[in-house]
């Protein structure tokens, strides 16, 4: 009595077929990657009578105008008359401090030059981050910069203040 598990005809014969598949996927595999590059230097061969084509790796859908105006749109703009360091919060007195929100501080304060009252939102800020000014206080900035409803709060402008706010 033989062992199922010893070698025999039958193995050889499998084996046999195994190696044969093999062979022909590589011969497969070597004559699609000749053809590729056959391909490829035909390609790097410039006809003489036709015009190169452009590189199709990137594809303009939109006219040089319409990508810059696209461009343009998502860009924050604070209109200035020059470049001027920000105002300071020296030229606001508090007056008393109305409410805190998930994003910062909201205070009444009085211009001290012109006697308007305003509101001044003092932005939260986490000092052991290492990402720098909010996503949230910049998004904020940028909504209300385009915001022009009667009933909606109109931001006049951003200072930088050394002391807080909500004091």
């Amino acid at each position: 009595m033989t062992s199922r598990w010893a070698e025999a005809d039958e193995d050889a014969e499998l084996e046999a077929q195994r190696q044969k598949h093999k062979a022909q996927k590589r011969k497969a595999k070597e004559e699609k990657q000749r053809k590729l590059e056959e391909v490829k230097i035909a390609e790097r061969q410039p006809a003489v009578e036709e015009e190169p084509e452009p590189s199709k790796k990137r594809r303009r859908t939109a006219s040089p105008s319409q990508e810059t105006a696209k461009e343009d749109a998502h860009l924050i703009e604070f209109p200035s008359p020059s470049y001027a360091p920000s105002r300071s919060l020296d030229l606001y007195e508090v007056l008393n401090n109305i409410e805190e929100g998930s994003y910062g501080f909201v205070s009444r304060a009085k211009l001290k030059a012109s006697g308007d009252i305003v509101a001044l939102k003092r932005l939260k800020l986490d000092h052991r981050s290492q990402e720098g000014f909010p996503v949230t206080g910049l998004r904020e900035i940028q909504t209300l910069r385009a915001c022009s409803h009667p009933h909606i709060v109109k931001l006049r402008e951003v200072i930088v203040g050394s002391e807080p706010v909500h004091e």
